[in-house]
């Protein structure tokens, strides 16, 4: 059984090829990925609670010209950008990864 981590969310593989998640049981992963942007776009409140990574981001200060690394705990990537962007006067962010 693999799973996925899909915007925070976990979706399984099942035995017979079906792939599960938040307990639902679809055919293909795309439906499963299509399903969770339905849910994550329409706000649903009954879905379980996204999976927070914490990504280290390394970017280049806009005022120093310096490099530097920021530690951020979002549910996807793009949040993380932006939260860096958000909290940093960031120029360039020239490389990440996931620590979890």
């Amino acid at each position: 059984m693999d799973d996925f981590d899909y915007k925070g969310y976990i979706i399984s593989s099942a035995d017979d090829g079906n792939y599960l998640v938040a307990g639902i049981e679809f055919p293909s992963l795309d439906e499963a990925m299509d399903w969770v942007d339905d849910a994550v776009d329409s706000g649903e409140t009954d879905l379980p609670e996204p999976r927070l990574h914490t990504y280290l981001l390394f970017y280049i200060d806009n005022a120093t010209d310096r490099a530097f690394e920021a530690k951020v705990v979002a549910k996807t990537l793009s949040e993380a950008k932006s939260i860096l962007r958000q909290n940093y006067d960031v120029y360039a962010i020239t490389d990440y990864t996931i620590l979890d």
